[in-house]
């Protein structure tokens, strides 16, 4: 929502769907990969703040998460 508004589109109906889009994947993710209801929070806040490339830094980070503790 922040980037929303800061470019002026928060009535933009494609972005808001966008928006839900990301933080239902947030949300799917997050409990998928068992995290407490804070750190769930935080990311749904931190997507909604930062919109799809929130989303994006997010999933890098479980990637490189995941990585780590396979290797």
């Amino acid at each position: 929502m922040g980037l929303m508004i800061l470019v002026g589109a928060q009535n933009n109906l494609v972005l808001a769907g966008l928006l839900l889009g990301a933080l239902a994947l947030t949300f799917w993710e997050t409990r998928e990969h068992r995290f407490p209801i804070r750190q769930t929070v935080w990311a749904l806040l931190f997507v909604a703040l930062l919109h799809v490339p929130g989303y994006l830094l997010l999933r890098g980070w479980l990637v490189y998460r995941k990585r780590g503790h396979a290797l």
